[in-house]
């Protein structure tokens, strides 16, 4: 066996300087104060994971805990990380492909061969053995797993695996004897049955995982063979462009990320995700590649790809190129990656590359190269103007207290040492906020964002991110949902921290409604409501979740929010009633409060607010004197000692109020 390292980064001997500096970035980014193994841990996780799967990668969700033999595992469904069952579940209903990861990290610069055995075995058990057979960490993931095998009609094509040991040494074995039991064990998970299109096993030292982690940020710098080109004249807020051809292999190059797959986070910006072999335009693109006779007239058939870089460096026909994004391509881009084999050297492509830093540029060339053919309606959300107000709002909210940086594109403020991790809020983040808090629908944000948008918008009517909305209503939600989730991780109820955001804002009484109008004073006053009474309220929700017996996953089910929003009014009710009977016995009046919100309260009946009329409403319930009902968005409570209807109870009814008592109820 050869000898164990040391267990912490800060003791360890290194060569590699730039690891040990973007360790240090990474941990400063992300504000990690844990152990060095632990911050090791998650950069690796981020390194390896977050560049194929930036818009689902969550590191707290990846990393596997205390589990000895693995330190993350990571499930991707139509390359979306599911971390939950019923996450796992939306997913599969039609035809899906399934990629499996598993990462072992370790701060040693010398390779153990006993704890490279364990993750292999871990690995193994994980896919042959049964649920008694797995650590505890491991078992939503095992509950994950083994609804995709009983879903094994639908595959595509079986899972793929990948299996990476991650050391801060040279990534070569030298020893022929470490080499054979590795292999060995490998080779044990490559026959299991029926299980894998293939298993990618790989030893990554300091050097490649440094790189991994520039890619992560697309950082890199990619040469592009770039020939017959033409410089294109001066353009506004671009710093060049350029208008020409170049070899199909050399496009495929330049795509290859460090494992020499297809670098996803090159399409970060592109509003289409690859829509695969069997859509008719990519089979007919595949059809020209493989065609003897028309693969050389690949460049005139295919309409080409834009590219747009932070920086172009060019030098006669070899273009240097940092930090590019595929932003219209998305399709060919793929076919051609997926059929390299057949691709020729006396094949051409249309390339458009333009040099820009400018966000405002780059959303502009996404929306017109890609509005010729059909794209999602979604797929353009995160591209309208209205997002440069949320940015602009998001950043004038620094001056009070809450730093807070809307991120437009992806990797927008990875450069910007000012601003950390926990600062930036992206689009998906956004949108959870707001649908969990505004909404108040907070089982759907688990899901996928792309599925939460298709679900809120539609071609007649917004509901995200629509113009009309005054941006306080996302800096708001997502102040309260960020927030909750502090307090949900210190009690442990990390997944029902959007159901905490939602249970605060109405005990805090502000009303959040999207039809309503709002003005920059009236969201100040929200906020400075949360600033003094985010813990009481905070506590009071927690006290009600607990007290739910809620079980695992249960937070997606729409059933338990309700039972959630139920618990609090009838809490509001017996306060009141408790208040109410202190008074008859002349005790002093109780301060009430929380019992209802400033536009729900029952002064607002006694001015008249609501008129004597008739009205339909829901969830009407009359006790002991008190009686609450929702109509419309709004839920009412008023005081009605001398109701004839005491104990009634209707999911839905039609009552008459005059001078503020109900008259009558009828379904």
């Amino acid at each position: 066996m050869l000898p164990l390292g040391s267990s912490t980064f800060s003791q360890i001997k290194m060569n590699n300087i730039t690891l040990k500096s973007m360790l240090k970035e990474f941990s400063i980014k992300n504000s990690l104060s844990e152990k060095d193994s632990l911050q090791f841990e998650k950069y690796t996780s981020y390194s390896l994971l977050a560049n194929d799967y930036y818009d689902s990668f969550e590191q707290d969700l990846v990393s596997t805990g205390d589990c000895i033999g693995v330190d993350a595992i990571a499930i991707s469904i139509n390359d979306i990380l599911v971390y939950t069952l019923e996450a796992a579940k939306s997913l599969t209903l039609g035809q899906f492909d399934v990629c499996f990861n598993f990462i072992q990290a370790k701060t040693s610069s010398n390779l153990d061969l006993g704890d490279y055995l364990k993750f292999l075995q871990t690995i193994y058990v994980f896919f042959t053995g049964t649920e008694h057979d797995q650590p505890i960490e491991l078992k939503t993931a095992y509950e994950i797993k083994t609804h995709i095998y009983q879903k094994a009609a639908k595959f595509r094509v079986l899972p793929s695996l990948r299996i990476n040991y991650v050391y801060t040494g040279d990534g070569n074995i030298l020893d022929s004897n470490f080499s054979t039991q590795i292999n060995a064990a490998v080779n044990s998970i490559k026959r299991v049955d029926y299980c894998f299109s293939s298993v990618e096993s790989r030893l990554i030292g300091g050097v490649e995982l440094a790189n991994f982690y520039k890619e992560s940020l697309n950082r890199t710098t990619k040469q592009l063979m770039f020939q017959r080109h033409v410089a294109l004249p001066k353009l506004a807020s671009a710093t060049a462009a350029y208008l020409g051809v170049t070899k199909c292999n050399d496009y495929i190059e330049l795509l290859k990320n460090q494992s020499g797959n297809i670098n996803k986070g090159a399409f970060y910006d592109n509003v289409r995700d690859y829509l695969g072999d069997s859509n008719q335009v990519n089979a007919d693109i595949e059809k020209t590649i493989k065609s003897k006779m028309q693969r050389n007239l690949f460049s005139v058939l295919n309409n080409g790809v834009t590219l747009v870089a932070k920086k172009v460096v060019p030098s006669g026909d070899v273009f240097q190129i940092s930090g590019f994004q595929v932003v219209n391509g998305c399709q060919t881009s793929h076919v051609l990656f997926n059929n390299k084999e057949h691709v020729t050297d006396d094949m051409y492509l249309t390339i458009k590359l333009i040099e820009t830093d400018d966000i405002d540029l780059s959303s502009s060339v996404i929306k017109a190269t890609n509005s010729q053919s059909l794209v999602m309606k979604e797929a353009f959300a995160t591209i309208k103007p209205y997002h440069k107000q949320l940015e602009d709002f998001f950043k004038a909210m620094n001056s009070y207290g809450h730093r807070f940086f809307y991120e437009r594109r992806p990797h927008q403020y990875d450069d910007d040492e000012s601003v950390l991790n926990y600062e930036i809020v992206s689009a998906p983040l956004l949108i959870k906020s707001f649908v969990s808090v505004v909404l108040e629908e907070p089982h759907k944000v688990h899901f996928y964002y792309g599925q939460i948008l298709k679900d809120y918008n539609n071609e007649s009517s917004t509901l995200v991110f629509d113009e009309s909305h005054h941006p306080g209503l996302y800096f708001v939600s997502h102040l309260l949902a960020s927030k909750a989730k502090d307090v949900a991780i210190k009690n442990k109820l990390n997944m029902w921290s959007y159901h905490l955001a939602l249970l605060v804002k109405i005990i805090l009484q502000i009303n959040l409604n999207v039809h309503d109008k709002f003005t920059d004073d009236k969201i100040t006053k929200f906020i400075e409501r949360i600033n003094t009474g985010f813990a009481e309220a905070a506590t009071q929700a927690i006290s009600i979740i607990k007290a739910g017996s809620l079980r695992k996953n249960e937070h997606m089910i729409p059933e338990k929010t309700e039972l959630l929003l139920e618990s609090l009014k009838k809490q509001k009710r017996d306060m009141y009633i408790k208040a109410s009977n202190a008074s008859k016995v002349g005790k002093n009046t109780v301060a009430i409060k929380n019992i209802v919100e400033p536009q729900d309260s029952i002064a607002k009946l006694e001015r008249s607010q609501l008129l004597d009329g008739r009205y339909r409403v829901k969830k009407l319930i009359v006790d002991s004197g008190v009686v609450s009902f929702n109509y419309g968005p709004t839920n009412y409570v008023l005081k009605d000692e001398n109701s004839d209807f005491n104990g009634a109870k209707k999911a839905e009814c039609t009552i008459i109020i005059k001078t503020g008592r109900i008259l009558s109820i009828t379904d």
